[in-house]
């Protein structure tokens, strides 16, 4: 018999055995149930265990927002509880992640690292599930249709050697040694989260996505809610929500360019949810998201929605004039939106007859340069943790920069070669699967792994949970190119 009779025979004799494939939806999560049976007591034990572990990581949560001496003991606890619901059912413990990670972690009197690692805890444990069912899978000799290897394993390496920029930092006199803990928990829930977003989304089956990107549309719309209910001055939303306004720019996801960065990526994937339930909703889906990006005057996201509304365009298979030209005048506002808003006080400039100054323009060059500069002074370890605050470059003036501004170079700079080329596979490789099998993934991940690509060229995506969160769920989609197997726990 040959090796592909042999496969084809195993895939059958599994078809056939009620330990695989038998996926029921029960509260939102693909619970298995024996053939021809209501469910087994095991199953029942499981969707409590889910049930009551979601409750628990939840009431942690909103306690720890209380300003109490336990604050920080009940986060620790929260953050152990979603851990478990992750290690239980990777999409439950994703969903929670999704629905944390936009809001605060708890409040001032819980430690901001603390606070940072709460919020995607649930997801480490999604990640060590799936990781472990691939595995598992792999020595059975099952195919179960997961990304490479090569990705798989750099996306493992990226989550495990960002925290280590915060030791090199210590080393290198950046940062004092204490508090160096904490910081790389704050490392984990935020640069590492790229990483480990890539793995579940890449990995968990294809249903199980659908239901998570429908759980990210609720998500996202009730996250534009509370920012705009921040933006305008309501107080009790500033209970769970980030300083609704940083320098007049909204803020309430974390700092206006990753808020902004957020929502661009998010928006492709959340849309084409809502559109298929509501088109009225969908419209006002984007147009809220794109008046919160505008509000944000961050130009990356911007041009990211300029991008794929052009890539949407060939998409429109009935064509009207009335969407055409609806859909043109949209790309023209924002267009003229971007241009206003970045360079709007320059054109005054002109008129009055002086010279507008591009230097904030001209500084990410620099900083290009100082991530490049960095890497190759400290190769293997990098300059450490947010590195380029230390950095000048004598011949331009001594102009201080504080980050790379790029998805890849960050990861060059704080933590050399190994970091940056994990970046690279994880962000290259994923565009380079998009492209080879474009008409089989659907265009609303493909839009959101773009914008992902044109935030990552002048920003980093990875610096806040946030944008980190759904950059790597977003790049992961892209990553998959067929059908997934069920085979994966869910």
């Amino acid at each position: 018999m040959s090796r592909a009779s042999r496969r084809r025979e195993m895939q059958d004799q599994r078809a056939r055995s009620p330990r695989d494939g038998r996926y029921a939806p029960t509260l939102g999560m693909n619970a298995p149930v024996a053939p021809n049976e209501g469910g087994t007591s095991a199953d029942t034990t499981r969707i409590a265990a889910i049930a009551t572990l979601t409750v628990m990581s939840l009431a942690c949560w909103i306690v720890a927002h209380t300003a109490t001496p336990i604050a920080p003991v009940v986060g620790t606890i929260g953050a152990i509880t979603g851990i478990a619901l992750g290690v239980i059912s990777p999409l439950a413990g994703t969903i929670l992640a999704v629905a944390l990670v936009p809001f605060r972690g708890g409040s001032d009197a819980v430690p901001s690292s603390l606070a940072e690692f709460f919020r995607g805890a649930p997801l480490w444990g999604a990640v060590a599930r799936l990781l472990f069912e691939r595995v598992a899978a792999s020595r059975r000799g099952e195919s179960i249709g997961a990304p490479s290897r090569l990705m798989t394993i750099a996306a493992v390496a990226g989550a495990l050697i960002a925290p280590l920029e915060r030791i090199t930092a210590t080393a290198m006199h950046t940062f004092p040694a204490q508090g160096s803990d904490l910081d790389m928990l704050s490392i984990v829930g935020s640069q590492s989260l790229l990483f480990g977003a890539w793995i579940v989304s890449a990995h968990l089956p294809r249903k199980a996505v659908d239901q998570l990107l429908r759980a990210a549309a609720v998500v996202i719309a009730v996250a534009l809610i509370l920012s705009f209910a921040g933006w305008i001055g309501l107080k009790p939303v500033k209970f769970f929500i980030f300083d609704p306004k940083v320098f007049g720019r909204l803020a309430s996801l974390g700092f206006p360019t990753p808020t902004a960065m957020g929502l661009a990526i998010a928006l492709p994937l959340t849309a084409a949810v809502v559109f298929t339930r509501s088109r009225v909703l969908g419209v006002v889906l984007i147009a809220a998201t794109g008046l919160a990006i505008v509000l944000t005057e961050s130009r990356g996201p911007m041009i990211a929605l300029l991008a794929i509304g052009l890539i949407a365009i060939p998409t429109i298979r009935i064509i009207r004039g009335v969407r055409v030209i609806g859909l043109l005048g949209a790309l023209g506002l924002a267009g003229a939106a971007l241009v206003f808003n970045r360079y709007g006080d320059r054109f005054d400039q002109l008129l009055a007859g002086s010279i507008p100054n591009l230097d904030s323009d001209l500084q990410r060059i620099t900083s290009w340069r100082a991530g490049i500069e960095t890497a190759l002074a400290h190769p293997i370890t990098g300059g450490g943790w947010f590195s380029l605050r230390y950095w000048n470059d004598g011949e331009l003036g001594k102009a201080n920069v504080n980050l790379s501004h790029n998805i890849i170079l960050q990861g060059l700079s704080d933590g050399g070669f190994p970091l940056g080329i994990a970046a690279a596979i994880i962000v290259l490789g994923s565009v380079a699967v998009m492209i080879k099998h474009w008409r089989a993934i659907p265009i609303s991940w493909r839009m959101a792994a773009i914008t992902v690509v044109i935030c990552g060229l002048w920003d980093m995506p990875q610096m806040r949970a946030f944008g980190a969160l759904f950059a790597g769920l977003a790049l992961g989609l892209a990553s998959r190119p067929v059908e997934k197997s069920e085979a994966l726990t869910s």
